[in-house]
């Protein structure tokens, strides 16, 4: 603030200056004359010299009073409510990956950093593989690669829709294997060991809070149900998340077949896995220019059913019927 007084108090004397300063030649030989020209002219001299200063000696002329107040205008930058530590990770001679930070971006966008340095001859990819946080499973997308020979911060990303369809509202726990990918050609793939980053929540608060689900089966130690998100970002103005509970002592993956939406046909490709013991929240994504193609601006019904097997066998475990929704107008 006390700078921009400063330019423009100087710029005013130079108005001034200029508009008081004789408009017609000084007369020769006339002492009082000259002597009040160059005064005019050397005190212009030194407000223009004042405008042109850089800021950093500006700063000089400021009092530590004015420098307290101009930090109080610096940007804040919203912080997660629980911080990681900073954590290597993986460490080999040519890799070396480092959780950073958990950064807050937006409401709709929590972020793992992790910082890669990348001392191999290729491109470098993360995947973040069986992703858990406090006990749901759900999946994260990393934002970018490593180029080879190169460091930089990566952040796997994380759809705060999914957390809220969770319950999880405080992030106590993330577990998850690293995929490491030679990104160019893909013929290199490197695995970690399971990797577990804690957060600094108070470890007696709740992993999740309880949602109101809708019951879709319940079957060999298996539980299944729909969370009906409103959502008015979305053409639709809803997502829909599938709810595993798999209470079992096997790894199993599920996927939905012969989705119909208002009577219209659509595949669902998406396959969810959920590790023995655990929960999962996958989203039943919507195939939304199929939509549009149909004109469907809401969902009044779905219909589909699900198919549950074993992960590593691929063995059937139990097919549902045709399950139905039909959801009235608000």
């Amino acid at each position: 603030m006390k700078r921009t007084k400063i330019n423009f108090i100087s710029f005013l004397m130079v108005l001034v200056l200029f508009a008081c300063s004789p408009q017609t030649a000084v007369p020769v030989g006339d002492p009082i004359a000259e002597t009040l020209a160059a005064m005019d002219l050397e005190a212009t001299h030194i407000a223009l010299e004042l405008l042109k200063t850089p800021q950093a000696e500006q700063a000089d002329l400021q009092t530590a009073e004015t420098n307290e107040n101009e930090s109080s205008l610096d940007l804040d930058i919203p912080d997660c409510p629980v911080t990681v530590a900073e954590n290597l990770v993986y460490d080999t001679e040519q890799i070396k990956i480092t959780v950073k930070s958990l950064g807050c971006e937006s409401f709709s966008d929590p972020q793992l950093l992790f910082w890669v340095e990348n001392n191999t001859q290729t491109a470098l990819s993360l995947r973040a593989l069986d992703l858990q946080i406090n006990g749901f499973m759900m999946t994260g997308v990393f934002d970018a690669s490593v180029p080879a020979q190169s460091q930089s911060m990566v952040a796997l990303r994380l759809a705060y829709d999914a957390l809220e369809a969770a319950g999880v509202e405080t992030i106590q726990y993330f577990e998850f294997n690293l995929g490491i990918d030679e990104s160019q050609n893909w013929s290199q793939s490197i695995t970690t060991e399971r990797i577990r980053v804690n957060t600094n929540a108070d470890p007696a608060s709740p992993l999740a809070i309880d949602r109101e689900y809708t019951l879709l089966a319940e079957r060999e130690g298996i539980r299944i149900y729909l969370y009906r998100h409103e959502n008015p970002t979305q053409d639709t103005d809803v997502r829909f998340y599938i709810i595993v509970e798999n209470n079992t002592d096997i790894d199993i993956a599920l996927t939905a077949l012969d989705l119909k939406i208002n009577d219209y046909e659509y595949e669902f490709s998406n396959e969810t896995h959920v590790l023995a013991g655990l929960k999962s929240v996958e989203e039943l994504s919507l195939p939304e220019n199929q939509l549009a193609i149909n004109d469907i601006e809401r969902v009044d019904r779905l219909v589909f059913r699900l198919q549950v097997m074993r992960k590593d066998t691929r063995t059937l475990i139990f097919n549902t019927e045709l399950i139905e929704l039909v959801f009235e107008q608000p």
